[in-house]
């Protein structure tokens, strides 16, 4: 299955409701492809997920 880059926002955002994105990027770890997405929650702190372009997901 793979993620887009919609549905990588989607499932961030979804976990930390009113956030606003700072980031998101397709990175590449041990040749896997992951979306690293940087949100600031509403308190201004800064919360970064790494989701699975194709996979399992990890924070």
């Amino acid at each position: 299955m793979t993620v887009s880059l919609r549905d990588a926002l989607r499932q961030a955002v979804a976990q930390h409701q009113g956030a606003t994105l700072e980031s998101i990027e397709l990175e590449e770890e041990d040749g896997s492809l992951y979306w690293e997405v940087e949100l600031k929650d509403v308190q201004g702190e800064e919360v970064e997920f790494k989701i699975a372009a194709a996979g399992e997901n990890r924070q």
